[in-house]
């Protein structure tokens, strides 16, 4: 929990959500995350955990998605 809170605090985190696809779909709406290339979400969802530049940290709050290159 306080990983994904720190994470908030230092800039990192892209987006939070309830889940990793409802996080996906927060940033792609808030332009944090071009979502056009992908066919759907899912597929989406799936290159960037394919990327290993992202992780997933759980807090009371739900997902939030943390930019690991920055």
């Amino acid at each position: 929990m306080r990983a994904g809170h720190a994470a908030y605090l230092e800039g990192k985190a892209i987006a939070v959500g309830v889940d990793e696809l409802g996080t996906l779909r927060r940033a792609a709406e808030v332009g944090r995350f071009d979502s056009t290339p992908h066919g759907d979400l899912h597929e989406a969802l799936e290159a960037v955990r394919h990327g290993c530049m992202s992780s997933w940290k759980r807090t009371p709050y739900g997902r939030v998605w943390v930019d690991d290159a920055k």
